[in-house]
């Protein structure tokens, strides 16, 4: 027996060992499986961001082949037009040639044959000295007398041969001279043939051109025409079964109310019986926290009796019972539906304060009634904004012309308001063309003036223009700008229908001249492109286990590296996105310090500091573009894990694709490794931190009351896009605060 029990305690001891080992091996294990999942997660990342990348490169090949395609076609366009100038100038050297030679052969033969006319004008007056001098020789001597009259004979003679040689010389000349005159006569005859036909050809080519562009402008109007009538079409569906839902939702709700029993007078629900109902599902089954009509006790008999039938109120602890029912045992569509409209609630809440609190003041009463705005019209030669057409505060610069071949004539939409007269002279339709933005600042225009003199009309003299009528670089090329003037043609309300159109919304308007105003507006890219407050989607950010992550994939529960009002670091929730658009390519701003960069749009709100401080409590945000070189911006310090001010060395601008907003609890969030305002259009920080306060307040109740699932749902619920409430706060600062206080790139404007 004395032997048996160390046996068997050493036995046991074994077992022991040997379990210890099994669980070490199985936590080696399961630590290695996390490891390696952690590792192939880490691989996955990278190779996305490859993917990226490799991505982004082939984009910028496929653009350079793109770009050096057309360079070379314009290098070889401009070779062959080198060529077939260079075989034109060889043809007429050539004829230059032919025709110099046959010249200098004509005088060759002239040459030759004057030189034979003297050799034998020589040959005769030799021969005439010999007979003379034979005749002296064998005549005998004659009396002095005869011999004066020979000599006087003999000068006749020579006299005469003088004549009659400068005759012929004359006669000679005279012809080199009109047979000059002929040839320079033939050359500027065949100069005229060739210039005529020339000109044939070219008016040929012109009547030839002038008929295609007739039939494809016809093709294009039919097209037109067939696309409008089927949207037209389309547009009539649509409203129709809009029409068609909105009755079916009517009806849906009241057999819902009938079946609820209905609302008196004298109920005091908190929600219409439309948005929420008195019941909820637990378990597979309905439970009602209304008291039941069965079981109904002698004080519900009596209010019966006093109020009515189904006189029924849902006190505030029955709505108490309904929320602690609904997120103790409801299910997640429920939760999720009810955080919902609890946040709008406070939307609408906080949307009253503000509008109570920005009408607090001196002055009459809030809720009076406001007067109409007064209309100061324009001078004659006034223009507003009191900036250049073609900057950015007014309608933009020039983006090129749009012809009805180019690949930008779809971005023109024809406007066929009948409200509005087009003059249309051409008889085109190219009158009625011009982009959406300035078609609904068109529409909008045509409103108030119907509205400021009844029965008078928006008359449109010049729109969109395709024969080159105007200056270089005209907005009318683009469909950008309009002329207009009113329908009476009465020059006396021209002032005030410039002032219409600033106030419907047009981005640059001119009195240009006595018979028309000028408008025009930003293009539709260029708005969209440098317009919103944000980030591009692979700006880095911290989070709080140290690891770094990019702003597209941040999702609800990360936590994030952000500062306080004081400037020092702490860890922020993220909340939500207020932008998110991952397609859209936007012009950024770079602002670069020594070690680091930060990219954000021209909107967004960054934390500077002048050069005459370094303490960093007196930090004040602005608009990113309106940070100059020289200026000092809060830096991630690796070494201590602290803000430090370092000056802005220079600034420019990049193009993105994809755009992202991030909102934190504390309003701030640290961007590579620059400290950033999470807000943007409005340069009051505080102003818009305060406003986010029911977004906070939303989020935190949600965190609260579903720790789980209410991140999984907000992250699969918001779409892409600008996020309602920020259009809400949005709308409601245009409203109400100064436009100098919000920048003009604040918000993409949105078609009507």
């Amino acid at each position: 027996m004395k032997g048996r029990r160390p046996r068997r305690e050493e036995k046991r001891r074994e077992e022991k060992r040997r379990e210890e080992k099994r669980r070490e091996e199985k936590r080696r294990e399961w630590k290695g499986r996390e490891g390696k999942r952690r590792e192939e997660k880490r691989r996955d990342e990278e190779r996305r961001e490859e993917k990226r990348e490799e991505k982004r490169r082939k984009e910028e090949r496929r653009e350079e082949i793109r770009r050096e395609e057309k360079r070379r076609e314009e290098k070889k366009g401009e070779g062959k037009r080198r060529e077939e100038k260079r075989r034109e100038e060889k043809r007429r050297e050539e004829k230059r040639r032919r025709e110099k030679r046959r010249e200098e052969k004509r005088r060759e033969e002239i040459r030759r044959e004057e030189k034979r006319g003297e050799d034998k004008r020589r040959e005769e007056k030799r021969g005439e000295e010999k007979r003379r001098r034979e005749k002296r020789n064998s005549a005998p001597r004659l009396s002095s007398q005869k011999r004066r009259e020979e000599k006087r004979r003999e000068e006749k003679r020579r006299e005469e041969k003088r004549r009659e040689k400068k005759g012929r010389e004359g006669k000679g000349r005279g012809e080199k001279r009109r047979e000059e005159k002929r040839r320079e006569e033939k050359r500027r005859e065949e100069k005229r043939r060739e210039e005529k036909r020339r000109e044939e050809k070219r008016r040929e080519e012109k009547r030839r051109e002038e008929k295609r562009r007739e039939e494809k402008r016809r093709e294009e109007k039919r097209r037109e025409e067939k696309r409008s009538e089927e949207k037209r079409r389309e547009e009539k569906r649509r409203e129709e079964k809009r029409r068609e839902e909105k009755r079916r939702e009517g009806n849906r709700r009241k057999r819902e109310w009938k079946e609820e029993g209905g609302k008196k007078k004298g109920d005091t629900q908190l929600f219409p019986p439309a948005t929420v109902k008195a019941e909820v599902c637990v378990g597979g089954k309905t439970r009602s926290l209304v008291p039941d009509k069965r079981r109904s006790t002698r004080r519900q008999k009596r209010r019966r009796r006093t109020h009515g039938q189904d006189a029924r109120p849902i006190t505030h602890g029955h709505y108490a019972r309904l929320l602690r029912t609904v997120f103790t045992h409801g299910s997640a569509t429920v939760r999720t539906r009810l955080t919902m409209m609890l946040l709008a609630r406070s939307a609408l809440l906080a949307a009253l304060t503000l509008s109570l609190a920005l009408a607090c003041g001196p002055g009459r009463g809030y809720g009076r009634r406001k007067h109409p705005k007064k209309l100061t019209p324009l001078a004659y030669k006034q223009f507003i904004p009191n900036v250049a057409e073609k900057t950015l505060g007014a309608s933009g610069r020039y983006e090129g012309k749009i012809t009805r071949n180019s690949e930008r004539f779809k971005e023109l939409i024809p406007n066929y308001n009948p409200d509005i007269i087009f003059k249309d002279e051409e008889n085109t339709g190219a009158d009625r063309l011009m982009t959406q933005r300035c078609k609904d600042k068109l529409n909008s225009l045509a409103i108030s003036v119907m509205n400021q003199w009844p029965g008078v009309k928006l008359r449109v003299t010049e729109g969109w223009d395709e024969d080159g009528h105007h200056f270089e670089e005209s907005l009318h090329y683009e469909g950008r700008a309009v002329d207009i003037t009113t329908s009476d043609r009465d020059k006396s309300k021209y002032g005030t229908l410039s002032r219409l159109a600033v106030e419907a919304g047009f981005d640059w308007v001119y009195y240009e001249s006595k018979a028309h105003i000028h408008c025009s507006v930003k293009a539709e890219n260029s708005v969209a492109a440098k317009s919103g407050g944000c980030f591009p989607g692979t700006s880095q950010v911290q989070l709080k286990d140290g690891r770094k992550k990019a702003l597209m994939d941040l999702k609800p529960g990360d936590t994030v590296l952000a500062a306080d009002e004081t400037g020092q670091l702490v860890h922020s929730d993220f909340v939500m996105f207020t932008d998110r658009d991952p397609s859209t390519r936007r012009v950024f701003y770079v602002i670069e310090t020594k070690d680091q960069k930060i990219t954000l749009t021209a909107a967004h709100l960054i934390f500077i500091l002048d050069n005459s401080t370094s303490d960093i409590q007196a930090m004040t945000a602005t608009f990113a573009s309106e940070v100059k070189p020289g200026q000092k911006v809060l830096v991630l310090n690796s070494d201590d894990a602290q803000l430090s001010p370092v000056v802005v060395e220079r600034i420019y601008m990049e193009e993105h694709q994809g755009s992202y907003a991030p909102v934190t609890s504390h309003g701030t969030i640290v961007v590579d490794h620059v400290l950033a305002s999470c807000y943007a259009v409005i340069q009051d920080h505080r102003l818009a931190h305060w406003a986010f306060a029911p977004v906070r307040l939303a989020h935190g109740l949600s965190s609260f009351l579903l720790p789980g699932g209410s991140q999984l749902s907000n992250s699969t619920t918001q779409p892409d896009g600008i996020h309602w409430y920020s259009r809400l706060l949005y709308r409601m600062g245009t409203w109400l605060l100064d436009k100098r206080s919000l920048h003009p790139l604040g918000m993409p404007a949105q078609s009507s």
